[in-house]
C-alpha cells in the first residue's frame, strides 16, 4: 500500500502542469525568425504557437476546446495587422476582437493584448484596442517601439526587428 501511495505521489508531482504560454497571432508572430520563435529558442520550451500568415481578427475563431489546461495560463493575443491591411470595417473587427478577448478572459487565461503598430489606414482599427485594456492582464502597444524595428517591407520585421519586439513584449523577470 505504501508503495502504491509513493508511486501515485511521484506520478502526481511529475504530471504537475508547467506554466505554458500560448501566442495567437499572424505573420508577425508566425515567421521562423518571429519574436515568439526567438522566445522559444531562448529556452521557453513551453510556448505554444497558434499563429498563421494572413490570419485576421474577423477570420479567426478561438477554438472551443481551448482551456487553461496543462498549465497554459498566459495568452499573447497579437492579431489585427491583417485587418488593417485589408481595410476591414472597424465595427466587424470590434465585434470579433471583443468576442475573442471576452472568451479568453472568461476561460481564465491571463491575456496580454498586443496592439498592432500604426500602418496606413490603421487608426480606426487601433482605436478598438485601448478600451479592451481594462479587461486583460496587460496591454502592449507595438507603436511604442516600432521606430526601432527594422522591417523588410514596412510591415514584416527582420530578425533584428523581431528581437526588439520580443524585448518589448516580455516583462522583466
Amino acid at each position: 500500500m505504501k508503495a502504491l501511495l509513493l508511486t501515485l505521489a511521484l506520478m502526481a508531482s511529475a504530471c504537475q502542469a508547467t506554466e505554458s504560454i500560448l501566442v495567437i497571432g499572424d505573420s508577425i508572430s508566425f515567421a521562423s525568425n518571429s519574436w515568439a520563435n526567438q522566445w522559444r529558442d531562448q529556452g521557453n520550451r513551453n510556448l505554444k504557437l497558434l499563429a498563421q500568415s494572413g490570419r485576421a481578427v474577423v477570420d479567426y475563431d478561438i477554438p472551443r476546446d481551448l482551456l487553461p489546461y496543462l498549465g497554459i495560463v498566459d495568452v499573447y493575443y497579437a492579431l489585427g495587422s491583417n485587418d488593417i491591411g485589408r481595410e476591414e470595417h472597424p465595427g466587424q473587427v470590434n465585434f470579433y476582437l471583443r468576442q475573442h478577448i471576452d472568451s479568453l478572459v472568461a476561460r481564465g487565461f491571463q491575456v496580454t493584448l498586443v496592439i498592432p503598430p500604426r500602418f496606413e489606414h490603421s487608426d480606426r482599427i487601433r482605436a478598438l484596442y485601448p478600451p479592451l485594456c481594462a479587461k486583460v492582464a496587460r496591454c502592449v502597444d507595438l507603436q511604442d517601439i516600432w521606430h526601432a524595428v527594422e522591417t523588410s517591407d514596412g510591415v514584416h520585421p527582420t530578425t533584428a526587428g523581431q528581437l526588439v519586439i520580443l524585448e518589448h513584449l516580455i516583462p522583466p523577470s
